[in-house]
C-alpha cells in the first residue's frame, strides 16, 4: 500500500541548452562585435540572462541558413 507522502521523481523537462556569445562566435567564426551588432538589429534573437546574451542551437541555425547561397548561372 502506498502512502499519501511517498515522494515520486519529479517529471523531467527537456531544457534548450543555452550557447554564450563566445560559443557563437567560435562557431560561425565572427566578430563579438558583429554578433551584437546582429542581435541589435533583430536578425539574431537571443535571451539576455544575468545580464549576458544568451542563443539556443536552433536559433544559431536559423541565423545561419539565412546566409545560404543559392548558385546562380556562370
Amino acid at each position: 500500500m502506498t502512502s499519501s507522502t511517498e515522494h515520486r521523481p519529479a517529471a523531467t523537462v527537456a531544457m534548450p541548452r543555452y550557447l554564450t556569445l563566445y560559443e557563437v562566435r567560435d562557431i560561425l567564426g565572427c566578430s563579438e562585435r558583429w554578433l551584437y551588432d546582429q542581435v541589435r538589429t533583430g536578425r539574431l534573437s537571443a535571451r539576455k540572462i544575468a545580464g549576458s546574451y544568451r542563443f539556443t542551437i536552433a536559433e544559431v541555425e536559423r541565423f545561419a541558413d539565412s546566409f545560404l547561397v543559392q548558385p546562380g548561372p556562370l
